[in-house]
C-alpha cells in the first residue's frame, strides 16, 4: 500500500494563504504608493466610482474615473486640472453627449461621443464614434473601428491599437472596501446630537465616531465639528438607505474639509439631498444626488445626479481632497500553525501505531 503524508498538501495550504496575505499586502503598498494620500489612486480624482455612473448638466473640477459604464450629458470633467494628465478613465463603455474635457481620456471598451470638446488625446479599446461636429485638440486612438462622422481631430489617428487602462478597479475596489472595514472600531465615541443637529467637539490627531445613518438624516439642522489644525475627524457610518439631508457642515477651530472624512462601511445605497463636505468613502454604495456642490473625494460604488464636485472648498480656496491618517488594512497572519499542529500531532499517533503494529 503506497504511504501518504499530510505534511505537503498542509504546506502547500501553508504557503497559499501566505500568497493570499503577502497579496492584501502587496496591494495595500503598490496602491498607497500610487498617490500620497492612504486613499490610493482614488485619492486622485474627484469622482472615483467602481461600477457606473450617469453624470448631466453639472462640471467635476478634478479628475474622473468610472469602473463601469459612463453616461455623460453636458458634463464638463476637470474644469480645474492640466491638460497633459489623463483625467478622465472609464473602465467600461462610454456614452457622452455634449461634454467637456479637459486633458486626455482612455477607455476600456467602446466609446460614442456626440460633439465632442476634448482638450488632450482620445484613447479607446473598442470602437470609437463621433457624431455631430466636435473637436478633439489632440491624438486618437481606437482598438476595433473608427467613424470621425465630422468631428475636427487635431492630431494623428492610430488604429486598430491597444491601450493600457491607467486604473485597475479591481484591484482598487478591494483595497479601498479592506481600508473602509479597517476604520472601524465599535469602542469608538458617537457625537452628540440635540436640537436636531450633530455635534463634535475633537481634539488634536486623528478622532474616529461611530454613527448611524438615521442619525444623519435626523440632523437637518446642521454637522458640526470642531478641531484644531492639523486634527482628522473620521466618521464610521452604519446602516444603508437614508437621505443626507441639505444642510450646513459646518468646520470651526481650524479643521479643513481635507481632514474629513465620512465612512459609509455598511451602506450599499444612500441619497445626498443637497452640499456636502469631505471626503465620502462609500465603496459599496450606489449614490444618488440632486444638487449643490461636493468638496472632497467621492468614492462609491455608482454614482447618479448633478451634484457638482469640487477640488477647491466651495469652488475656490483650500484642497478638499482627503490628506489625514487613517487605520491601516490589518494583514492577518494566515492560520496554517494551528494545520501543522495538528499534522505533526497525527504523524505522531501514526508513527506509535506502526511501531506497535
Amino acid at each position: 500500500m503506497k504511504k501518504t503524508s499530510l505534511i505537503p498538501s498542509l504546506l502547500r495550504a501553508r504557503s497559499a494563504a501566505r500568497a493570499g496575505a503577502a497579496g492584501l499586502l502587496a496591494l495595500a503598498l503598490s496602491v498607497s504608493s500610487a498617490s500620497a494620500s492612504l486613499l490610493g489612486t482614488a485619492g486622485q480624482y474627484g469622482e472615483f466610482i467602481l461600477g457606473n455612473s450617469t453624470r448631466s448638466n453639472v462640471d467635476a473640477q478634478g479628475k474622473v474615473a468610472v469602473g463601469g459604464i459612463a453616461n455623460f450629458n453636458n458634463f464638463t470633467v476637470a474644469s480645474q486640472q492640466a491638460t497633459n494628465t489623463t483625467n478622465l478613465v472609464v473602465g467600461g463603455t462610454l456614452s457622452a453627449n455634449s461634454a467637456s474635457v479637459k486633458g486626455h481620456i482612455v477607455t476600456g471598451g467602446n466609446a460614442t461621443y456626440t460633439t465632442p470638446t476634448v482638450n488632450g488625446n482620445f484613447s479607446s479599446n473598442g470602437s470609437l464614434t463621433f457624431g455631430s461636429g466636435g473637436t478633439v485638440n489632440g491624438n486618437v486612438r481606437y482598438g476595433t473601428t473608427f467613424n470621425q462622422n465630422g468631428a475636427t481631430i487635431s492630431g494623428t489617428i492610430t488604429g486598430p491599437v491597444a491601450t493600457p487602462v491607467p486604473v485597475d478597479f479591481a484591484a482598487e475596489g478591494a483595497y479601498l472596501t479592506a481600508l473602509s472595514a479597517a476604520q472601524v472600531n465599535p469602542a469608538d465615541p458617537t457625537p452628540t446630537f440635540q436640537f436636531s443637529q450633530m455635534f463634535i467637539n475633537a481634539g488634536a490627531g486623528a478622532n474616529y465616531y461611530n454613527l448611524t445613518g438615521a442619525q444623519i438624516a435626523g440632523s437637518p439642522g446642521g454637522f458640526n465639528i470642531t478641531a484644531p489644525a492639523g486634527a482628522t475627524v473620521i466618521l464610521n457610518v452604519s446602516g444603508s438607505g437614508f437621505t443626507i439631508p441639505n444642510t450646513g457642515f459646518n468646520l470651526s477651530g481650524g479643521i479643513t474639509v481635507a481632514n474629513l472624512l465620512w465612512n459609509f462601511y455598511d451602506a450599499t445605497s444612500f441619497t445626498i439631498q443637497g452640499s456636502a463636505a469631505g471626503t465620502f468613502l462609500a465603496p459599496k454604495a450606489a449614490i444618488s444626488t440632486s444638487f449643490g456642490g461636493f468638496n472632497g473625494n467621492l468614492i462609491a460604488a455608482s454614482l447618479t445626479g448633478s451634484i457638482e464636485t469640487h477640488t477647491l472648498n466651495g469652488g475656490g480656496g483650500v484642497p478638499t481632497f482627503f490628506d489625514g491618517p487613517l487605520r491601516p488594512i490589518p494583514v492577518p497572519e494566515p492560520a496554517t500553525a494551528g494545520l501543522l499542529s495538528i499534522a505533526a500531532v497525527a504523524g505522531v499517533a501514526l508513527l506509535r501505531r506502526r511501531r506497535t503494529a
